[in-house]
């Protein structure tokens, strides 16, 4: 609210300003909206409490270090509260490092339910869906990454019913991976990426996209909506893209494929990498049944093994007994040195 004091003060002092027609219709039309909205709010009862109280919270921010600038860089309290549920204040370098190996991670975005929900009502609540408003919320979203960091430079061009959209960032790895939570955005909002042009060393990244008949439904359709994101996301996040990138982003995504095995180039690379495994191993856990599944955890993360059940300790092999021989034997030796090894026929279990 406003101040009392400058409240008071206001009763007793009269300034004459001049300003354009325009922009005192502009002024008057907003104070009416508010007040219809808002019947109480006293901010809104007459011009000169309007003015009043704009003046006195711009002197404030004026006063505490801010320039008349820095009001223009403030995004829509809509497009802040849209944020609130799913973001979070970090230490950006330390940010920017730690997620630097999931930069071609799909999001899963059934694991994101506050993003459909916000979503819901900013985007597919919304009554207008007219150019000059999608053009108005991308200013707004560029306000609100700008302020916080995530990018430095952006811009919009409208070409016809489509749009191009130019971001550069300040942080490789943020900014990629805010061009993934903005490109899948744009899919529930119902746009289609045609086409991305993206540069790493220059930390630059252009979308052009075009609306599908999915935009400005009011229905919810949500599988729909989720198939455009994901396919919007691959336009980004493709194995093309990761080829040309660090190697580890490709080893990431073939570890998930239970058909692939590591196979080691030398008994003596295999021997080493043991090494280093088990002297971990040993060094933070103390009870042999704990020190076993360790071992076993390892040979299951390079798909030698298949663990049946975790607490008795039966394992089998995923690898053939042909091609494999020597693998095989490796994990026997290894694991016996636990305990007792029990053959079952196709599967093991370690006595201990």
């Amino acid at each position: 609210m406003t101040n009392k004091r400058v409240l008071s003060d206001k009763k007793i002092t009269r300034q004459t300003i001049s300003i354009s027609p325009a922009l005192r219709q502009a002024i008057i039309s907003y104070i009416e909206d508010m007040q219809e909205n808002n019947p109480n709010d006293d901010r809104y009862k007459s011009i000169s409490a309007f003015f009043t109280f704009v003046m006195d919270k711009t002197l404030s921010a004026l006063k505490s270090g801010k320039t008349l600038e820095d009001l223009e860089k403030i995004a829509h309290k809509d497009i802040r509260g849209f944020f609130d549920d799913i973001t979070f204040k970090a230490i950006i370098p330390d940010l920017e490092t730690s997620i630097s190996l999931n930069k071609y991670i799909i999001p899963e975005y059934d694991q994101i339910p506050q993003l459909f929900l916000r979503s819901k009502e900013l985007f597919i609540d919304k009554k207008d869906y007219s150019k000059g408003n999608v053009n108005n919320l991308f200013k707004e979203f560029n306000k609100y990454f700008i302020s916080n960091r995530i990018i430095n430079k952006s811009n919009i061009e409208v070409r016809g019913d489509s749009y191009s959209v130019e971001h550069i960032g300040n942080y490789k790895n943020l900014h990629f991976h805010n061009a993934k939570l903005i490109i899948g955005i744009l899919g529930f909002l119902g746009f289609k990426i045609n086409k991305i042009v993206y540069s790493e060393k220059e930390n630059y990244i252009r979308y052009d996209i075009e609306p599908k008949p999915l935009f400005g439904k009011k229905d919810l359709l949500l599988e729909k909506r989720k198939e455009l994101m994901k396919k919007n996301v691959k336009e980004l996040v493709n194995f093309f893209r990761i080829l040309d990138d660090n190697s580890c982003h490709l080893w990431i995504k073939m570890a998930k494929d239970n058909n692939i095995a590591l196979k080691f180039k030398s008994p003596m690379a295999m021997e080493e990498w043991f090494s280093k495994i088990k002297q971990d191993i040993e060094r933070f856990t103390s009870s042999q049944k704990s020190k076993a599944k360790g071992v076993l955890n390892f040979f299951k993360n390079i798909n030698w093994i298949t663990i049946i059940n975790q607490e008795d300790l039966v394992f089998e092999f995923s690898l053939s007994i042909d091609k494999w021989k020597e693998e095989r034997e490796f994990v026997l030796d290894r694991v016996s040195e636990y305990g007792e090894l029990k053959n079952l026929g196709t599967q093991y279990q370690l006595i201990i």
